[in-house]
C-alpha cells in the first residue's frame, strides 16, 4: 500500500512538473511597433512581448513565440492569417489580435495561404490550410485615434477644430474614410494624401508640410520616444470608437483559455498591464465593454 502511495505521488508530481513545463506556443508579428519588434540577433521588444512573458510566468509555462510578417497587400488579412497559423500548428495563440466581432468565428473562406514565418520553407508558401473558428481572450488594453498637430496649432477638441489646417492622411486607411466622410465632405479641400507607411504623416506634421492628422495613439507614443525635440503634440480629443485587443485561439484550448483570462484578470486588477505599458513607452487605455465589439464607424 505504501509503495503503492509513493508511485501514485510521484506519478502526480510528475504530472505537475510537465504540465508547468509545457509550452505556451504564441505567434506575433514581427514588425508591429510599440507591440512586438524582432529583429535578427536582438532581443524582442514590446508591449505584447512583455505581456506574453510576463502571463507564460505565471502560468507556469515557457514562453515560445512564432514570428511571422502580415504584408500590407490586398489580399492579406490578419484574420485569415492568423486562422491558418493556429490551424496549421505553428503556434496555438495569437498575440496582439483586434478583438472586432467579424474577425472572429469561422470564416467564409474554406482555406487560406500562410503568411511568411521563421522557419518557413518554399513548399510552405503554397500551402493552402484549412480554415477554423477562433475564440477570443478577455481583452487587456484598447487602441484609440488621437489629434496630432504641431506645437503652434492651438488645441481640437473636436474634428471640427480641423477645418482649415492642412491635413495629412495615409491614403485607404479608416482614418482616410473619417476625414473623407466627416459632416459630407467638410474637410476634403483640406485633405492631403501621401502612401501608407511607419509614421509618415507625423514625419510630415514634424517637417512643417503639414499640420495636423488623427492616428493610433501608441503610433504617436512610438513617434515621439523616438523624436525625444519633436514639436508635434497630442491633443485632448480621442476618436469616440476604439479597439479592444486580446489573444485568440482555437476551441481546443479552452480550458487554458480559462486560465489565460483569469491571469490576465489578475494583472489587470493588480495595475501590471499599465506598468507593462509604461515599461513599453505606451500610454496604457483600459479596455471597454463589450470584450469584441463592432469595428469602428465613421462619425459623421
Amino acid at each position: 500500500m505504501m509503495r503503492q502511495l509513493f508511485t501514485s505521488l510521484a506519478a502526480t508530481a510528475f504530472a505537475l512538473t510537465a504540465a508547468c513545463a509545457e509550452d505556451l506556443k504564441v505567434c506575433m508579428n514581427e514588425d508591429a511597433p510599440p507591440y512586438s519588434v524582432y529583429e535578427k540577433n536582438q532581443p524582442p521588444i514590446g508591449f505584447d512581448v512583455l505581456v506574453a512573458q510576463s502571463l507564460a510566468k505565471h502560468l507556469g509555462r515557457e514562453l515560445k513565440i512564432k514570428w511571422f510578417e502580415s504584408k500590407r497587400e490586398e489580399d492579406s488579412s490578419l484574420f485569415l492569417e492568423s486562422n491558418a497559423l493556429l490551424m496549421d500548428g505553428q503556434c496555438d495563440w495569437v498575440a496582439g489580435y483586434p478583438l472586432i466581432e467579424d474577425m472572429l468565428g469561422q470564416p467564409g473562406m474554406k482555406s487560406f495561404r500562410l503568411p511568411d514565418f521563421h522557419g518557413a520553407v518554399p513548399a510552405d508558401r503554397r500551402r493552402r490550410i484549412p480554415m477554423g473558428s477562433l475564440i477570443a481572450s478577455r481583452a487587456y488594453h484598447r487602441s484609440v485615434f488621437v489629434a496630432i498637430s504641431n506645437h503652434e496649432t492651438p488645441p481640437i477638441h473636436a474634428l471640427s477644430d480641423l477645418k482649415g489646417l492642412r491635413l495629412v492622411v495615409e491614403g485607404g486607411t479608416f482614418v482616410d474614410a473619417v476625414l473623407m466622410s466627416y459632416q459630407s465632405g467638410l474637410l476634403i479641400d483640406d485633405v492631403v494624401h501621401i502612401k501608407p507607411g511607419q509614421n509618415n504623416s507625423l514625419a510630415s506634421i514634424e517637417s512643417g508640410e503639414s499640420d495636423a492628422t488623427l492616428v493610433s495613439l501608441h503610433k504617436a507614443d512610438l513617434y515621439l520616444r523616438q523624436h525625444p525635440k519633436s514639436r508635434i503634440k497630442i491633443n485632448p480629443w480621442r476618436y469616440p470608437d476604439g479597439i479592444n485587443f486580446g489573444w485568440v485561439t482555437l476551441p481546443v484550448h479552452q480550458s487554458l483559455l480559462v486560465q489565460v483570462n483569469q491571469q490576465l484578470q489578475a494583472m489587470l486588477e493588480s495595475g501590471e498591464i499599465r506598468q507593462i505599458a509604461e515599461m513599453a513607452g505606451m500610454t496604457y487605455v483600459a479596455p471597454v465593454a463589450p470584450n469584441a465589439g463592432p469595428a469602428p464607424r465613421l462619425n459623421r
